[in-house]
């Protein structure tokens, strides 16, 4: 199995994840010929020239979660933000620093996918990396989740979609289905993995594609596929938001930017676009870190980002060592509105892995990935094993805002300027050095993209 812009818009970033579901024994799978379907090759090209009111025009089902309980929905949110933390320490174990962007819920979600239909070890194992409740206690409430995020929204778009590709001819069971169609809104489409790879190759692309409105093309390279294939779970995670508090273009000047990792030759730190502003923001610090909230507009998402107080590599790998899911925790409830001087460097990321398969199974669930997984839930006489995961995000931030948020921006420091006391001075928030960040839904404190900025890209 392999899992496989009316407004000016700040950070747009996208993620994918492909779970490729392989057959053990490819003589029990039923042949079945495939009607052939006229596919184009993988160029996307947007057909809406409005992004914006294409989004809120289009239609929304809300999945099920008429036996989801607050409570519940919450220990989803945690459950992601748990997975988060841990795979972020994977991901970030050697001792090579470089950028990051990857999107834990996007991984959860389509992972969640073959976690319904698993068994036994396989089950227990996935349940354990992902802090997966029962599944009948995870159903209805990671649909509240999705339904939370997934509302069309007049200040941003967020969009996550679930996509079931089958063989055709393999018919998952139908209490499977129901479940997945009922709670998760996947999208169940049948391909020809067997006869026609290419094909469903392209099928797949340019629906991944679609769903990050562009931004990751191809996720499946060519020969991605083999005879094996049976099933491709995915999920597409996309995001695209304004800034509360617009960055002015005309105060971006390039800057120095300390990467720990320059050249013996080099006489020079590279430099960075570095973003200004002067604001009021929600703000906290500790001895390791200072830490800034940065909503988008309407406020239910912000990007947080967390800057070591001293600019060395010891001290970024300590602080990435002891995040922990409550450390982020105590820094959400600690928040203080502050004055702000802040530099913020804009930067762009497009990160593919291709080993997810190898941290999972070092995280704790190789069953899944060996001839003993069991995934009979999802069909009862064809075995099937996870093949491959593959994970693909891609982030942009930079100065873009809306006038709401521009004029919001005066008024506050309007307001300040009124009282006529002694002079505020600002608390500096410089990220010209390694900083982590993360993307995340205020109401449930959900995080949706999570990742750190080591380095300039070379675009």
């Amino acid at each position: 199995m392999r899992f496989y812009r009316a407004i000016h818009w700040a950070g747009v970033p996208a993620s994918i994840l492909v779970l490729l579901l392989a057959g053990c024994d490819r003589s029990e799978m039923a042949t079945v010929s495939a009607t052939e379907t006229a596919i184009e090759d993988d160029t996307f090209v947007e057909e809406e020239a409005d992004n914006t009111s294409a989004y809120l025009q289009k239609e929304f089902t809300p999945a099920d979660e008429s036996t989801a309980t607050a409570e519940g929905t919450q220990n989803i949110a945690t459950a992601n933000n748990n997975f988060a933390i841990k795979m972020y320490h994977q991901l970030t174990k050697n001792d090579t620093l470089d950028n990051l962007v990857f999107s834990p819920y996007s991984i959860s979600s389509a992972i969640a996918l073959g976690y319904v239909g698993a068994k036994g070890d396989t089950y227990d194992e996935i349940q354990q990396v992902f802090d997966y409740p029962e599944v009948d206690e995870m159903l209805p409430n990671a649909a509240a989740l999705y339904n939370q995020l997934n509302r069309p929204n007049t200040n941003y778009m967020l969009s996550s979609t679930n996509g079931l590709w089958v063989q055709q001819g393999l018919e998952p069971s139908p209490t499977y289905l129901d479940n997945v169609n009922r709670y998760l809104q996947v999208e169940v489409n049948p391909v020809d993995f067997m006869y026609d790879p290419e094909s469903a190759r392209k099928t797949i692309n340019r629906a991944i594609a679609k769903q990050t409105h562009g931004l990751i093309p191809q996720i499946i390279p060519i020969d991605g596929f083999d005879e094996t294939t049976r099933s491709v779970l995915t999920n597409a995670l996309y995001f695209k938001g304004a800034w509360y508090h617009e960055f002015y273009d005309g105060s971006t000047e390039s800057m120095p930017f300390e990467t720990f990792q320059m050249t013996d030759n080099a006489t020079s730190a590279p430099t960075v676009e570095m973003m200004h502003q002067y604001n009021g923001f929600q703000y906290v610090e500790d001895s390791q870190a200072q830490v800034i909230d940065l909503p988008y507009v309407g406020q239910n998402i912000s990007m947080m980002v967390i800057l070591p107080k001293v600019s060395n590599q010891q001290s970024l790998q300590q602080l990435m060592a002891s995040l922990t899911t409550e450390k982020i925790t105590s820094w959400q409830a600690n928040f203080d509105y502050e004055d702000i001087d802040l530099y913020l460097p804009k930067f762009k990321m497009d990160v593919r892995d291709e080993e997810v398969a190898n941290k999972l199974m070092t995280m704790g669930m190789p069953t899944a990935f060996s001839s003993a997984a069991d995934f009979s839930g999802y069909h009862e006489t064809v075995p099937l094993v996870f093949d491959k995961v593959v994970h693909q995000a891609v982030i942009q931030v930079d100065e873009l805002g809306t006038e709401a948020a521009a004029a919001t921006a005066v008024m506050e420091m309007a307001a300040s300027e009124e009282e006529e006391q002694e002079p505020i001075i600002p608390i500096v928030f410089k990220a010209d050095h390694p900083f982590i960040y993360m993307i995340y839904h205020k109401p449930t404190n959900a995080i949706l993209f999570m990742g750190q900025m080591i380095k300039p890209s070379s675009d």
